[in-house]
Parts: structure tokens; C-alpha cells; sequence
């Protein structure tokens, strides 16, 4: 595992080359009204100082709220060497275990109730869709990485064609026969112990039990 950057325009739909995938989680065009916000903040702290540093406060405050929101747009890419690459981390595809893609309540059980203290996390606030793949090297003590994509599905697919596919293990807190995707799913879960219900058998040897 390492770190690497690929920037990456995803406003489009993913690019996909064989068994690849790439998007840049771009924020929703609504967040960059923070930029003329900031803009204005600037300007206004500068009018003291008179024309010049309106105009320099306004540019300054511009420019660090656009550095940020680009920095923020991490990028997400499958390539066709089986390096799974998540903002600035990366993992060879032969760690992964398995793969899951989850929208609406199911991403959001994940990142909540669901999310295991020692999961990688890359997630944005713009972005509700996640994937959580699960890693089976037994010198890694991270379980999973759990990541924000807008095409889970498509990214889950790709994963699939270099051989990661089944479901991850997630831990369970709650008990009582609470459904987890909702009231009457046939994914309810009844138990209290933590347990495999989306487990992926491949990788398990070699990893410490819970």
C-alpha cells in the first residue's frame, strides 16, 4: 500500500479502459457558491484598508476556498494493473476481499452504525454514494476502506473483473431483530453479536477473528 494522485474530470461519466475505472468526486455546483461567499467575505474585511486591499481581500479569500475545494476533489480509479487507487492511498487487488456498493440508507448505515472504528475512510459530503472494500492482508490491521464514488455499481463491476467480488463483513451494534435496510428487509438483521452477514469468505484465512 502507498500514496498516489491522479487528478482525474468526473463530471463526466467514468472512464473505463478494459477492466478500468476513474471519476474525480467534484463538488456539486452548489458548493462553489462558497467561492464568490468567501469572495465577498474578503473584500469586506479589506474595505477598511481602502479600494486596493477590497479588491486584494476579495481575490485572496477567493483563491483559498477554490484551493480547497480542489484539493477535496480526491480522485477514485481502477487500472488496469489491479491498483485500486482512493484519494492518495492505494492497494494492489489481490488484498481486496471483496467489494459492496451502497446508496441512500444502506451508505448511510455504513458510514454510521455499520462503520468500524479502524476502516480507511475517504468520504465527501457532496457525494452519498460509498463503496466499502474489505482487505484481507493479515499485516494491514485496517479491515476495509470505506469511500464516497458516484458509480458505485460501475466501480463494483470493474472490481468483479479482476476477481474481487462477494460482499464485506460489517460489525452489527444493534440487536432486537432490527432490520437494517429498513422494516421488513430480507437483509434484517436478528442478532447482537457482531457477525459476517455481508462476509466474503475469500481472504479470511490469515486474518485475526474478531
Amino acid at each position: 500500500m502507498g500514496l498516489s494522485h491522479e487528478p482525474q474530470d468526473a463530471a463526466q461519466q467514468p472512464q473505463q479502459t478494459g477492466p478500468g475505472f476513474s471519476e474525480r468526486l467534484w463538488p456539486k455546483p452548489a458548493t462553489w457558491l462558497l467561492v464568490p461567499l468567501a469572495a465577498a467575505f474578503g473584500a469586506a474585511t479589506g474595505f477598511i484598508g481602502g479600494p486596493v486591499w477590497v479588491v486584494v481581500g476579495g481575490a485572496v479569500m477567493a483563491l483559498v476556498v477554490v484551493a480547497w475545494l480542489v484539493s477535496a476533489s480526491s480522485v477514485v480509479a481502477l487500472g488496469a494493473d489491479g491498483v485500486l487507487r482512493v484519494g492518495e492511498a492505494h492497494v494492489e487487488v489481490h488484498h481486496l476481499t471483496g467489494a459492496v456498493a451502497a446508496r441512500g440508507e444502506r451508505a448511510t448505515a455504513l458510514r454510521g452504525p455499520l462503520l468500524d472504528a479502524r476502516t480507511h475512510l475517504l468520504l465527501r459530503g457532496w457525494v452519498d454514494p460509498v463503496v466499502l472494500v474489505g482487505l484481507g492482508d493479515p499485516e494491514d490491521p485496517t479491515p476495509a476502506w470505506l469511500f464516497s464514488c458516484r458509480h458505485p455499481e460501475d466501480l463494483v463491476e470493474a472490481l468483479a473483473r479482476h476477481g474481487v467480488s462477494g460482499p464485506v463483513a460489517v460489525h452489527v451494534p444493534f440487536s432486537g431483530g432490527l432490520p437494517l435496510w429498513g422494516p421488513g428487509s430480507r437483509e434484517a438483521l436478528d442478532a447482537a453479536a457482531p457477525r459476517p452477514e455481508l462476509g466474503s469468505d475469500r481472504g479470511a484465512q490469515g486474518r485475526p477473528a474478531d
